[in-house]
């Protein structure tokens, strides 16, 4: 492994942009399933447990490629525009709450508790996405590149498991029993895990794809994993893109 010319790597991406796009599209159609239960073949799953475990694919995909100071960036922005979603929902519900349709009943009672879709969709949010990217590019510098496959395994495992366990137990105290939202937790966790071991054949093109187009190859050596140290100038992972690699 030769280290490329550009020691540092806080250049003008072409593809990072896109993934943001992709991942809080699929945020916001969480944000709007957030209290949706689905029963398939007799196991009670959160609805957004088939969304999630595409984003956690995208945002490791841009780990890999682009270190974990860009991931966290993208991070920072994803929190703010759901907290802008769910911001704007939670005021335009409480509008003509009376006017006997019912879908605007319906709505009020889902989004009235601002604070607690704001804790359990930010907090669980920022929690799993940032220490699946801080696990994948510390393994990424410890295998030196190597075991593409474990790293996703353990950093999407160790993501997923804190979102269940944050998310759902906040959205659904009081609406369903604590038995209940232990086996929605489980099942969910177990549901995203398979998902995501069908998505780990998508991330190897989608990686490939990045270095052919960016000639980003980024180790997180020596960074600081501060989360209000992204915008430091030099905080950055360094580049040993190699064309025999991509």
């Amino acid at each position: 492994m030769t280290k490329n010319d550009l020691p540092q790597s806080d250049v003008q991406s072409k593809l990072p942009l896109i993934y943001f796009m992709f991942t809080i599209s699929i945020m916001h159609i969480c944000n709007v399933m957030a209290f949706k239960i689905v029963t398939i073949f007799g196991y009670q799953f959160a609805f957004t447990g088939i969304f999630f475990p595409f984003s956690f694919l995208l945002l490791t995909v841009l780990n890999e490629s682009y270190g974990h100071v860009e991931t966290e960036r993208h991070i920072f922005y994803i929190l703010m525009g759901q907290s802008l979603l769910i911001g704007v929902i939670s005021l335009v519900i409480r509008f003509d709450v009376t006017n006997n349709v019912t879908t605007s009943g319906l709505y009020y009672e889902l989004y009235k508790n601002l604070y607690k879709l704001l804790l359990s969709s930010n907090l669980a949010v920022g929690l799993s996405y940032y220490f699946t990217s801080f696990l994948n590019s510390k393994l990424k510098c410890w295998f030196l590149g190597k075991s593409w496959w474990l790293r996703f395994i353990a950093a999407n495992g160790l993501g997923k498991a804190i979102l269940v366990l944050s998310t759902y137990p906040i959205n659904f105290y009081g609406i369903l029993s604590w038995n209940q939202i232990f086996h929605v937790c489980i099942n969910t966790w177990i549901f995203k895990m398979c998902i995501a071991l069908f998505l780990l054949a998508a991330a190897q093109p989608l990686i490939k794809m990045n270095r052919k187009f960016d000639n980003a190859d980024i180790y997180d050596f020596g960074v600081l994993y501060n989360p209000t140290k992204i915008y430091k100038s030099g905080n950055y992972g360094e580049n040993y893109f190699s064309k025999n690699n991509a």
